[in-house]
């Protein structure tokens, strides 16, 4: 098997790795090893349809680059 390295500069996750990852341990530490392995390529992470307050707290946490949720992209 042979992997290639796309040429991109940020990595969107899409919002239902977020919802799981608040509800199991497991599913978060999924999430930041994906985090991880982007900041080791030096990506910026852009999460999608963060809706709230508790799901905005764990982006935060895990030093998720943009936020985007109710329609607009909230901080980076």
């Amino acid at each position: 098997m042979i992997i290639t390295f796309v040429n991109a500069s940020v990595v969107k996750i899409d919002k239902s790795l977020v919802k799981e990852s608040i509800k199991s341990e497991q599913n978060k530490k999924f999430l930041e090893g994906i985090m991880s392995a982007c900041k080791n390529f030096g990506l910026l992470i852009c999460v999608e349809g963060v809706e709230r307050e508790e799901e905005l707290a764990l982006v935060r946490e895990l030093r998720c680059d943009y936020v985007q949720g109710l329609g607009c992209l909230i901080w980076k």
